[in-house]
């Protein structure tokens, strides 16, 4: 009989506890729904807002500002850097050419002999390349000789190339400059180690057997503030 009533009130107690649990449980869910969440936590939860989306595109584009003209600059002094070592090269093709043949790789037109002012177009890179025509009878490396070499040019606008060659199928080609323009040669064709300065140069006459200059980025040989010479 005790043993029972013992039993009894253990699960009376059990039960009123379990009942308990679930009561304060229904309240705590109920609670919870109709609490509103803080306009924080709602932000937060939401990623970017446009506020913080305009400040990130504003900054990328003040440091856009600030940047382009510093990289295009750079880009501007490499070009010109390497616009100048070609122009290095092709004189000491020139160069090699005349130690080989004992003259200038440039055809006389028949009237008074003087400086040769040429381009880096197939008038010149033809015979130093050399093209199947110049290594014929008649031509002008019939050695065959390759003065020149240089890295494949890159197409641009307007049917121009720049920064290499321009390779023909025949051997012959062009050299193109970084800006898009040949290389201007002028040469000593009347073999008095002198050449005629270029009209944009201050000076009459120059020193030097071959001189070479490019344009540069404006293309324009009398704007002389960006050509780029050999000497």
């Amino acid at each position: 009989m005790y043993l029972h009533f013992f039993w009894t009130s253990c699960f009376a107690r059990d039960y009123n506890v379990n009942a308990l649990k679930a009561k304060l449980g229904k309240e705590v869910i109920m609670r919870n729904r109709r609490k509103p969440k803080r306009t924080g936590e709602a932000g937060k939860s939401g990623g970017f807002t446009l506020m913080e989306l305009l400040v990130v595109v504003t900054i990328i584009a003040i440091l856009a500002g600030f940047l382009f003209p510093v990289v295009n600059g750079i880009i501007r002094k490499t070009r010109g850097s390497q616009a100048e070592q070609t122009a290095q090269n092709l004189k000491a093709a020139i160069s090699a050419y005349f130690t080989d043949y004992r003259k200038y790789p440039a055809r006389s037109d028949g009237g008074t002999i003087a400086d040769v002012t040429v381009e880096s177009s197939h008038e010149l890179m033809d015979i130093l390349l050399p093209s199947d025509a110049e290594k014929r009878p008649g031509g002008l490396n019939t050695r065959g000789t390759g003065y020149y070499t240089g890295k494949t040019a890159k197409p641009i606008s307007g049917g121009r190339y720049r920064s290499g060659v321009v390779l023909e199928a025949d051997g012959g080609g062009e050299l193109w400059d970084p800006f898009g323009s040949y290389y201007r040669v002028r040469m000593d064709a009347d073999y008095n180690q002198r050449v005629d300065a270029p009209t944009w140069y201050t000076g009459l006459r120059l020193a030097e057997r071959v001189i070479v200059w490019s344009p540069g980025p404006d293309r324009d040989d009398d704007d002389s503030g960006d050509n780029i010479k050999t000497w």
